[in-house]
């Protein structure tokens, strides 16, 4: 699907990789909805990235609510339409906790946000974007910690994020046969603010050893519009995954050489499931 001068809604828009694709698809000449659950950072990302006439819109919703992506849908159609691009790029980050001494409260709070609302969102908006019998697509926000435990002290996460990548793999399979894509993009480390609001959102949470810095090595990432850029090319290359860190190639084989090896030497019975 070509993107330039499309509509998108873009969850978790108010900063990091979601506003880093706010900025490229208003560049492609796009009408963009920013959505994002606290009203001061959507109202500053609206007036950092708006320049003149730019359709771009920001909207107060919380992807853990399905009623509140609901509104969020109306208000959409009501200006726009059905959008052509739905990207989910809310976020949640636990640091530090290893996965035995997370408590149910954490769990709820790490998937609401990584894997129900991703959920909420593509409920929200799809029956729309089939409706319209055009092309569309959905870009879900993984990690390359939804494909390999690269860091011990994020295995909440990734638990998350591995859960982000099998149901989108399975939403995928069920788009078949219709106008609308889907792609799952990985990104490894990005230079966000992503670690100081996944801090403030989790202070509430009881977890001895939860580490609330920003990792020094954040400012020589990869930038936000950088990941969105690479994530824009693979939508019109028809791509379902996409990685924005090759160097980690080399990882990835060894895991999915490390799968191949848990293969039996024998054939078993060929079984439907």
């Amino acid at each position: 699907m070509i993107v330039d001068g499309k509509t998108s809604v873009v969850t978790g828009g108010a900063g990091g990789i979601g506003k880093g694709f706010a900025e490229k698809l208003l560049a492609r000449g796009g009408r963009v909805a920013l959505l994002d659950r606290d009203p001061q950072r959507i109202d500053a990302a609206v007036e950092a990235l708006q320049t003149g006439d730019d359709p771009l819109v920001g909207i107060v919703a919380d992807v853990t609510d399905e009623a509140s992506m609901r509104s969020a849908r109306l208000a959409v159609e009501s200006r726009w339409g059905s959008p052509d691009l739905l990207v989910n790029a809310a976020g949640l980050l636990i640091r530090g906790v290893p996965v035995v001494d997370f408590t149910p409260e954490a769990w709820r709070a790490l998937f609401d946000v990584n894997l129900v609302g991703i959920a909420n969102s593509v409920r929200a908006f799809l029956p729309g974007m089939l409706a319209r019998g055009l092309p569309g697509h959905i870009v879900n926000v993984a990690s390359l910690s939804g494909f390999l435990v690269v860091n011990r002290r994020i295995g909440g996460y990734s638990a998350a994020k591995f859960a982000v990548v099998g149901y989108s793999e399975a939403l995928a399979a069920e788009l078949e046969g219709t106008q609308v894509g889907l792609s799952i993009l990985a990104p490894g480390l990005v230079s966000t603010d992503f670690y100081v609001t996944s801090a403030e959102r989790t202070n509430g949470l009881n977890l001895p050893g939860r580490l609330v810095e920003t990792p020094d090595d954040i400012r020589s990432a990869m930038k936000p519009a950088e990941v969105a850029e690479i994530a824009l090319s693979g939508v019109e290359r028809g791509q379902i995954y996409i990685m924005t860190h090759r160097g980690l190639g080399e990882t990835l084989a060894d895991r999915h050489t490390a799968v191949m090896r848990g293969l039996p030497e024998y054939n078993l019975p060929e079984r439907s499931f």
